[in-house]
This record gives C-alpha cells, structure tokens and sequence, in this order.
C-alpha cells in the first residue's frame, strides 16, 4: 500500500486487492475479493462488496453502495455476486447505489 492514506476506523478485509497510492475515509467497507486500482479516492461510509473491481484513478464518493447484491441471495443459499466493473477515471458521485452485474 505505497503512499496510500487509509483511516482508522475503516474495516478492510485483509484478501481485498488493493493499489497504491489510495485515500480512504472513515467507516468504509471493502468485502474480501474487491480489487481496487492505483490512485482511488474512497470517500467515507462507501461499501465495495467483494464482487467489484475499480479501476485506476477513480472516485467513489461518500456513502456510495457499489456491488450491492440482487435480491435472489435472500431465497437461494447457493447465490454467487455477480462482477461489477467500475472502468479507469470514473467519477461515481454521493450516494449512488450500483447494482451487481454493472459494467
């Protein structure tokens, strides 16, 4: 995690990828399995479940959602998240709520 400024009170799985050069706010998640790229910005409150892959030099903005899973894990044990890719340079604003299978 070169040069990478992570908070405290965020709770990052230790099998998250992570680049270099991160800025992560408080009381963010990232699930085990979430890949982020070099130079993100992770504003605070923001959820990465561990179906998302973020590319380089994006933004995710406060109390974003991003990888949120499809309602057929409630009534099917054998639910896998589907892959949300979030391509280099994407700006995801406040807020925002972006379902699994997103590309």
């Amino acid at each position: 995690l070169r040069m990478s400024k992570i908070k405290g009170t965020s709770c990052i799985a230790s099998e998250a990828k992570l680049g270099s050069n991160l800025r992560i706010a408080d009381n963010v998640v990232i699930m085990a399995g979430a890949e982020i790229g070099d130079n993100c910005i992770i504003e605070a409150g923001a959820i990465i479940y561990e179906n998302v892959k973020i590319a380089k030099d994006c933004f995710i903005g406060a109390q974003c959602i991003i990888g949120e899973r499809l309602s057929g894990y409630r009534s099917d044990s054998s639910y896998e998240n589907p892959e949300t890719l979030i391509s280099e340079n994407s700006t995801i604003r406040s807020r925002t709520i972006i379902y699994a299978s997103c590309k």
